[in-house]
């Protein structure tokens, strides 16, 4: 990872990472307003126990983030690395990207990733629906980590921004991010190490680069000259297919 002395990044298992801020050492942290109230606040808005998730003791913020690909022996396809904009705590607490929508219900990106045929079809039946997600999960992870995702690309999956939220209330998404950090901070500061942290990770080199969040993909591009393809995850051009076609006319880079 990157070194610097505002952000420091631990290594990778397991798909999961720790993340530790120097609050008081970023550049302009006086604009770092009303930061203890806010973090209560998002706390509070977390349907999970963030106990483990977060920890704040007002000089230091230490978090629990998410990135997940194969090592380099399983590398022997395209790789693409899809960059989402941040994760949610619900992902983070059992431990997989988009574990359920609400209810424990599927979530629906799995379906739109086989349609993109960056994943194999994964569908475990049970009445305890807690118990089929975990399960999905821990076979997707298992796919995703052995370079067996599906047979035409050997896939990764990550996040710009590393600071997970709520999937609900007025912190939800990136809007926390912006709303907890400011946005001097965020883009003076944060933007810079995120994209660094992204390009750091050997599997990045030669990779598809997906972007599917706004403010993402204009964080990335003002700090590194590398092409990406744009995908939006809600709207128009949204689907698995578009996404299948994007990926099959590299041309269409951004």
């Amino acid at each position: 990872m990157p070194p610097n002395k505002f952000m420091k990044y631990s290594k990778i298992s397991n798909g999961q990472y720790t993340v530790t801020v120097n609050l008081r050492g970023i550049p302009g942290s006086e604009k770092l307003q009303n930061f203890d109230e806010i973090i209560d606040e998002i706390a509070g808005d977390c349907d999970d126990d963030i106990s483990d998730i977060y920890r704040y003791d007002g000089n230091r913020l230490i978090y629990t983030s998410e990135t997940l690909f194969p090592p380099k022996r399983y590398v022997n396809k395209p790789k693409v690395l899809l960059v989402f904009g941040n994760p949610a705590v619900h992902s983070i607490k059992n431990k997989m990207f988009f574990f359920s929508r609400a209810k424990n219900l599927r979530h629906g990106m799995w379906g739109k990733l086989e349609k993109a045929n960056l994943i194999n079809r994964v569908r475990i039946n049970d009445d305890d629906l807690l118990r089929a997600r975990m399960r999905e999960a821990e076979e997707r992870k298992k796919l995703i980590l052995s370079g067996q995702a599906s047979e035409k690309y050997c896939l990764g999956l990550t996040t710009f921004y590393s600071f997970p939220t709520p999937v609900s209330g007025r912190f939800r998404d990136v809007k926390g991010v912006e709303k907890l950090f400011g946005k001097q901070i965020l883009e003076n500061v944060i933007w810079s190490f995120e994209t660094k942290r992204i390009l750091s990770y050997p599997f990045t080199k030669d990779a598809i680069l997906v972007f599917v969040q706004k403010s993402s993909k204009k964080a990335f591009k003002k700090n590194s000259k590398r092409k990406f393809i744009d995908w939006p995850v809600r709207g128009k051009n949204s689907g698995g297919a578009d996404l299948a076609k994007k990926l099959y006319r590299p041309a269409e880079k951004v």
